[in-house]
């Protein structure tokens, strides 16, 4: 396959199905080893009252700036509306509406041509809403200036700036445990969040499509055509597996004489990942992922416990278990 159209096929599947926002309330999809289908935990985005100038019962203007989109968050906040927090969101929070927000202040922590992030500081008076029991709060409030569902600013983020994630700091390779939590990612991203108990587990075609995945980033995207030995010793290094015959799968081109992608696109999930912890005794990682089905990551859907251990330059799958 030409990797250009691979490449576009993979890219065009993960930001039809990722750079979405929720419209809350439907049971999201998830991918387990049964099926492989290329679904997003992520709803549609809601259509409601996105493109007009005002919600119902609230003054404020749509905003067109950063922070414009900051003041507006805070004053739907205030006022309990959850059409207008919906608006500023792109999803919907209806069980905010049991919760008085008082006081709420902020101020700019970071500014550039993406992206914007306040330091917000609210007491909740009352609430019936597990996000926000009463107490006071300080959260990180990241608004993105333009995404591929909205033509106006949205708060993307919402976050304790005592929090310690691996999303919080994308591109910092020097954190202990990336190369961990890259591969990590790399899998749920292509592969979904699916468990397994062992390796074992998952079919032949799921562990030759990802060793094909790995080797294909492993040489940035310059080769397009695999060996089945090079695909089966990957398949090992990564799962364990030994004597999986990639020429049975569907991947093997005969006219090629080796294996090759199907373009197809990936997951995309709201998650939260905590640094990956590495055991001194086995050497083993285990990293703990928790998805969200809204992109403020408040409505939690599951956590998951991965197991990896070091194999060479990359690392070998021990288990992926619901906890």
């Amino acid at each position: 396959m030409n990797k250009k159209r691979f490449l576009t096929l993979l890219l065009a599947g993960v930001l039809s199905l990722g750079l979405t926002a929720c419209s809350g309330g439907d049971e999201r999809g998830s991918s387990s080893t049964g099926d492989q289908s290329s679904s997003s935990t992520a709803e549609e985005p809601s259509s409601g009252t996105e493109n007009s100038s005002k919600v119902e019962g609230f003054t404020l203007d749509t905003p067109t700036t950063a922070d414009e989109a900051a003041e507006y968050f805070k004053q739907a906040l205030l006022a309990g509306n959850v059409d207008a927090i919906q608006k500023v969101t792109s999803c919907a929070y209806e069980d905010w509406d049991d919760v008085t927000f008082d006081s709420i202040e902020y101020q700019t922590i970071a500014q550039d041509p993406v992206s914007s992030r306040y330091q917000f500081t609210f007491t909740v008076s009352q609430s019936d809403c597990e996000t926000f029991p009463t107490g006071t709060y300080e959260r990180i409030v990241e608004v993105t200036n333009v995404t591929d569902y909205s033509e106006t600013p949205v708060v993307t983020m919402l976050y304790d700036k005592s929090w310690n994630y691996y999303e919080l700091f994308p591109y910092d390779m020097e954190q202990p445990g990336y190369g961990v939590y890259s591969q990590m990612k790399r899998f749920v991203d292509f592969m979904g969040n699916m468990t397994f108990s062992s390796p074992s587990e998952l079919t032949e075609e799921q562990m030759v499509e990802y060793a094909m995945v790995t080797i294909f980033d492993d040489y940035n995207g310059e080769r397009e055509l695999y060996s089945v030995d090079e695909v089966s010793k990957m398949v090992e290094t990564l799962f364990g597996v030994s004597g999986v015959d990639a020429s049975k799968t569907k991947f093997y081109n005969e006219e090629e004489g080796g294996c090759e992608m199907l373009g197809r696109g990936g997951m995309w999930y709201y998650t939260w990942t905590s640094p990956a912890v590495q055991d001194a005794s086995t050497g083993r990682y285990t990293l703990d992922i928790t998805f969200y089905s809204d992109p403020l990551r408040t409505i939690k859907e599951k956590s998951m416990r991965y197991t990896l251990e070091p194999n060479g330059d990359h690392y070998k799958f021990i288990s992926a278990v619901e906890i």
